[in-house]
């Protein structure tokens, strides 16, 4: 028999201290030096005098918002709204998509309670809502306007959500079962970054592009699976020093379209570019181009703004599947 067991916490996953030890046969501790909105990490092991066991598994808990933050909305019983009040808890320009219809349901993901990820549907034959159902936790500090969840519906049926990052980790879960929201399982981070964009092509190949930093340069690039989000290769860089945003979309057959703008300062955005892929990535008239490009690369400029200032732009299609993208321009940064 051991002497005990000690107790250790983390709010990063990395370095951990002892905070207590309990005998042998506690089977509940309550951590009451914890601060608010704050996610913690904890992790266990048996000891015997100057001995020490395995650890555990890690289990993890986020610590509530005060009660003078809560700002929710209620609706037929359900609360579908953040109780934090945080900036744009739907972001689908940027972290795609927020909202998918599939076979007679439309499925809307956002940041809820403590700006975690939560998940509703739509089902239009009877005009019902689901109850909102929680998909996971969201590492970052309640308030933070990033990290929205984007979610993808596989071919088949599986339902893929990303969130939860800006410059970190890439939170991912996968439904437990087709088109059902009820449960879910925490995958492995498939990337380091930021405003994950989700797509499936005809060979069931999920892409999930995004933008990352190596070697103090900033990129836009994307990663792949081929096992339904089990393994994803190496990443495939784009561009380099596009430091602003970058708007990708599925057009018909497995065509990309991604247009973007440029930074030149955080206050100078400038430009739209446009380049697309049919198995290889072209610029619009059709040469292939060489991989990463970079900002002075004129090759995929499609307008020039001068010193205009121009932010997010949005892209879509016409009846005969021609990209079109819509963006605003003016003096300031908020034309």
């Amino acid at each position: 028999m051991g002497d005990g067991v000690s107790i250790e916490r983390s709010t990063d996953n990395i370095t951990y201290a002892e905070i207590d030890t309990v005998v042998l046969g506690v089977a509940v501790y309550s951590d009451t030096t914890c601060i608010e909105n704050t996610l913690y990490y904890y992790r266990v092991k048996a000891y015997k005098g100057t001995h020490y066991g395995d650890y555990s598994i890690i289990d993890y808990a986020k610590t509530n918002v005060p009660t003078s933050l809560i700002a929710g909305w209620n609706f037929d019983g359900a609360d579908y709204f953040s109780n934090v009040g945080a900036d744009f808890s739907i972001l689908d320009l940027i972290n795609k998509h927020s909202a998918i219809y599939y076979n007679g349901k439309t499925y809307i993901t956002y940041m809820g309670n403590d700006d975690d990820p939560y998940i509703v549907t739509y089902t239009h034959a009877t005009s019902t809502w689901s109850s909102p159902v929680k998909i996971g936790i969201n590492p970052k500090i309640n308030g933070d306007a990033h990290g929205q969840p984007s979610i993808l519906i596989g071919t088949d049926g599986y339902i893929h959500c990303m969130f939860g990052a800006h410059v970190s980790a890439i939170q991912y879960s996968k439904s437990d079962n087709p088109e059902d929201i009820s449960a879910w399982t925490a995958q492995a981070s498939p990337a380091t970054g930021s405003y994950p964009q989700l797509f499936q092509l005809s060979d069931d190949t999920i892409y999930i592009f995004y933008r990352y930093s190596s070697g103090g340069s900033i990129y836009w690039g994307y990663k792949t699976s081929t096992d339904g989000g089990a393994n994803w290769n190496a990443v495939v860089p784009l561009v380099v020093d596009f430091i602003a945003y970058a708007i990708f979309e599925k057009g018909a057959g497995d065509y990309f379209h991604c247009a973007l703008n440029k930074n030149d300062s955080d206050a100078d955005r400038q430009n739209i570019y446009y380049m697309y892929f049919d198995g290889v990535w072209k610029n619009i008239g059709g040469t292939e181009l060489t991989l990463p490009l970079a900002t002075d690369d004129g090759s995929i400029l499609a307008y020039n703004s001068g010193s205009e200032w121009v932010p997010l732009p949005v892209m879509g299609f016409d009846s005969s599947n021609n990209p079109l993208i819509l963006f605003t321009e003016g003096h300031t940064a908020d034309p």
